[in-house]
């Protein structure tokens, strides 16, 4: 009888709770392996962006190992996740000659961004649904990427004082930078692109002295504040279980800078299953089409086309408009000019995306270690 009662109160228990994460675990590592696959094939055209989301990637696989390895539940999976880090760091260490050949000013300015894993400190943490109610999101979308990759540069010790053309020493930060960096108001990629500044902060190791600068403020408190914010943004963009295919590389950014931070209400089930959907099934990267984009049925488009008597005229004006839309969904996607080239999205084979399928694959590495974490 007692060893009955142990099994049903213990074990069974254990057994019911895990099945769920199991089966999404296997789900995500499969789909880590098709993406992976993918980068590997075409590691030439991957430009800094893509890079920089599969080193956090990296980290995520290198830290879901080491957890794995702790536990007996989860040896069936740290072979793979050893296989996927060696694998990963190969395609990665392939791809920075490319990509310094490519844009070699962009390049040697943020090296320290893409030369290794990003292994930040991961803290589970939860939000308190009191004080998400009280947390009103940003309108400001604008972002000076001269301004902001001039402090990012600081931080890294490569930025060029105009005048004398000196190079500044590392963890540098002025009051202009922090003010820039903090700036209220925020939202979609400038806010994202004011966390990952102080996530940037700890990966080229800058913590004590930024911090000793703002007066014994701690990284974490900002990087808490701010993704609070970005998960009701997050939140909002989600309608009826589903984002909008011209806002989906905000949302993978969303998660996966906060979510390899630990602020696990980015991992909720739903959300998880709804991204591992939107990667090619074939090429394990994520596409883009001008139908996909502007959310058009294209087969109703191209059914359309063929009927109408009239499909020449009628090409030009489906041309014109979707020209004329994809401004305005840039427009508002970013809010101002300078923001254009902050996205730096670069086309892989196959139509796929290197800013995006690169934010996918960290994202997806985050929902890993999140998940081995689980069992």
């Amino acid at each position: 009888m007692a060893v009955f009662y142990f099994l049903v109160v213990t074990i069974l228990p254990a057994l019911v709770v895990s099945l769920p994460t199991i089966n999404l675990l296997k789900e995500t590592l499969s789909t880590v392996e098709r993406a992976l696959t993918f980068f590997s094939s075409d590691y030439s055209s991957i430009n800094v962006d893509g890079l920089f989301g599969l080193r956090i990637g990296q980290g995520q696989l290198i830290e879901a190992a080491n957890v794995c390895a702790k536990k007996k539940n989860c040896g069936e999976y740290l072979k793979l996740l050893k296989s996927l880090t060696k694998q990963l760091d190969e395609t990665c260490e392939k791809a920075l000659p490319y990509i310094e050949q490519s844009d070699p000013d962009y390049y040697k300015r943020f090296e320290q961004t893409i030369s290794k894993p990003y292994i930040l400190p991961y803290t589970s943490t939860k939000f308190d649904s009191s004080v998400l109610s009280n947390i009103r999101t940003g309108t400001n979308s604008s972002y000076v990427e001269e301004e902001g990759d001039a402090c990012y540069a600081r931080i890294m010790g490569t930025f060029e004082e105009p005048k004398s053309g000196l190079k500044t020493t590392r963890c540098n930060i002025t009051n202009s930078c922090y003010n820039m960096m903090t700036s209220q108001g925020t939202s979609k990629y400038a806010i994202t692109h004011q966390l990952l500044f102080f996530m940037v902060i700890e990966h080229v190791g800058c913590t004590e002295q930024v911090e000793k600068f703002i007066n014994g403020h701690k990284l974490r408190e900002i990087q808490q504040g701010f993704c609070q914010k970005i998960y009701k943004e997050a939140d909002n963009l989600v309608v009826n279980g589903k984002v909008k295919s011209s806002h989906r590389d905000l949302f993978l950014e969303q998660s996966v800078l906060c979510g390899s931070l630990g602020f696990e209400d980015f991992f909720r089930s739903d959300w998880i299953k709804m991204t591992l959907t939107w990667p090619d099934k074939k090429d394990g990267c994520m596409k883009s089409s001008w139908t996909q984009l502007l959310e058009i049925d294209s087969q109703k488009l191209v059914n359309s086309l063929l009927t109408n008597p009239k499909a020449h005229q009628l090409a030009g004006e489906v041309g014109k408009s979707i020209e004329n839309k994809f401004e305005e969904e840039l427009k508002k996607l970013s809010g101002s000019k300078t923001m254009r080239k902050l996205l730096r999205e670069k086309a892989m084979k196959d139509d796929c995306m290197a800013h995006a399928s690169g934010l996918a694959f960290g994202t997806f590495g985050s929902y890993v270690r999140y998940l081995v974490l689980q069992l």
